[in-house]
């Protein structure tokens, strides 16, 4: 307990210390952090990300739009034995069940936005052998049945204890974690309060940490400044135009004018009302009234380098994040990079480190049914739309046509060749052709047969 306390301790203060450098320019001389707004790191925590997460557009969109490209569609477990052998995948349908029962897919994407707020987030295994509170506290063992899970960030789960034998080979991970629970309610239908649980009982998921597997860097943790530059030259802008955009008055009074102090009184009732659009004329005896010149100007070009910075550290293309994607001719790479960027991310984060620990729990514990392999599949995101198949297919018949009205071609080129080579099918399409083919030509010869049987 000594050795976590220190351990704890040694962060908080390498963590000052880091913070006190940040920003610093001129040998200490000047703090731009500072002078330009920007948080130190001690002040940068779970909930301060996700205030952030709530309130501001482009933040909630950077979490969002990986996170829900990834987990969107079909999500499916297979076996690998099966696959090969053509038998009954019962791992398959076991899944689907399972998908069916807790709604994994939305689970799996509510965690992922947790771990990506905070330095990790949990998955909380609720299974049958649980009677009692303090039954959290024992190892998960034998096949209880699952009733639940339920996914907790940063700001409520937290490591109460670790593992300090070197010889064990959790050394240096979690063995008991606290969770704070809270359920909406009146009264007694409420329920708050803190439970510990084993780590058996637990998935922890972590991203971005090159320096840990227990502690990821929150995603907003790198743009955390452009953010806050978006805000202000956005709100800025607002500020500007309400300010601007409808010009102030000047009130030159006559040097001949002589007002008593109820015309002054009834002249800035007057200016007050049109100022306010509740009249828009003025009656100024005695006083010339101009109006001032406007003041506002762009920033849609300070935005966009702020936008730009983003994209580069995210890898999220400009026009999906911001969402403004509209079929310019640029878009079809922004679109190939962003679907690259999402399937990679399935294959190096959201498989290993949500999925298969997920699975081989289940299956460790009787909860799908046991395999040598399985294999994840996703929705296959490169499959082309209604209206890319529709254009490739008028590109197809076009070239036919313009293929068939030449004697010539058939002698340059033989018929057979022509998919292959001009329309670009690949061998399943090909035979899948030869077998329509075949099909076709069955069924006229049974037809033919059909009608000479009739005849005679």
């Amino acid at each position: 307990m000594a050795g976590d306390k220190l351990h704890t301790f040694q962060q908080v203060v390498n963590r000052m210390w880091l913070a006190r450098k940040l920003g610093q320019q001129y040998k200490g001389k000047r703090n731009v952090y500072d002078a330009l707004g920007y948080p130190q790191d001690s002040e940068l925590d779970f909930q301060y990300y996700f205030d952030k997460y709530e309130r501001q557009d482009i933040a909630s969109a950077i979490i969002d739009r990986p996170v829900e490209a990834a987990w969107n569609g079909f999500l499916g477990i297979t076996s690998a034995e099966n696959e090969t052998e053509g038998e009954k995948d019962v791992l398959k349908d076991a899944w689907w069940k399972l998908e069916k029962e807790f709604g994994l897919s939305f689970e799996f994407n509510r965690l992922d936005k947790l771990a990506g707020l905070g330095q990790f987030a949990v998955l909380l295994y609720g299974f049958n052998d649980v009677k009692d509170q303090v039954d959290f506290k024992k190892p998960l063992s034998g096949s209880p049945k699952l009733l639940y899970v339920n996914s907790f960030g940063e700001r409520d789960a937290h490591i109460q204890k670790w593992e300090t034998n070197p010889a064990n080979p959790r050394y240096g991970f979690p063995v008991m974690y606290s969770l704070d629970i809270a359920t909406p309610g009146e009264g007694d239908s409420g329920m708050s309060g803190q439970i510990n649980v084993h780590y058996s009982r637990i998935m922890h998921v972590c991203e971005g940490s090159m320096m840990s597997d227990v502690y990821g860097t929150p995603r907003l943790k790198a743009i955390i400044n452009r953010l806050l530059d978006l805000e202000k030259l956005m709100g800025g802008d607002a500020e500007m135009y309400w300010k601007g955009a409808r010009p102030g008055y000047f009130g030159k009074v006559d040097k001949d004018a002589n007002m008593s102090e109820t015309e002054w009184d009834e002249l800035t009732d007057q200016l007050e009302n049109y100022e306010h659009d509740l009249t828009r004329f003025l009656h100024a005896q005695g006083m010339n009234v101009e109006s001032l010149a406007q003041q506002i100007a762009d920033p849609s070009s300070h935005v966009d380098i702020q936008i730009q910075a983003i994209s580069a550290k995210t890898g999220i293309p400009k026009r999906i994040l911001t969402g403004s994607e509209r079929g310019e001719l640029s878009s079809t790479q922004d679109i190939s990079q962003w679907r690259s960027l999402v399937k990679t991310r399935q294959g190096r984060f959201c498989e290993p480190k949500i999925i298969n620990p997920f699975v081989d729990k289940c299956i460790l514990h009787g909860v799908l049914p046991k395999t040598e392999d399985y294999i994840t599949e996703w929705e296959d995101m490169f499959a082309p739309s209604e209206k890319e198949r529709a254009e490739v297919g008028q590109i197809r018949a076009n070239a036919i046509e313009s293929w068939s009205k030449s004697s010539l071609n058939a002698d340059a080129v033989p018929p057979t060749l022509v998919p292959k080579l001009f329309l670009g099918f690949n061998e399943d399409q090909l035979n899948e052709i030869e077998q329509a083919k075949e099909r076709q030509m069955e069924e006229e010869e049974t037809e033919i047969k059909e009608e000479v049987e009739i005849e005679e």
